[in-house]
């Protein structure tokens, strides 16, 4: 399985520790975190580990499995 510190490539921070997660295609994806005014972080749209940024490596693995 392939860790989101792996997709995202570096270590997970204080707020990566807190995000829910999901597993997808022997991914750990995560759906960010978002702030007061129920818009995701800036850093959590720029991140590789986010599920949405991660569909095309989630929808490839799938393919070859």
């Amino acid at each position: 399985m392939i860790n989101r510190a792996k997709l995202r490539g570096t270590m997970l921070d204080e707020d990566c520790k807190r995000a829910n997660t999901t597993n997808e295609a022997d991914l750990c994806v995560c759906f960010g975190l978002i702030d007061n005014a129920e818009n995701l972080l800036e850093k959590c749209k720029k991140c590789k580990a986010l599920v949405w940024n991660a569909e095309e490596t989630i929808l490839k693995r799938m393919k070859e499995a």
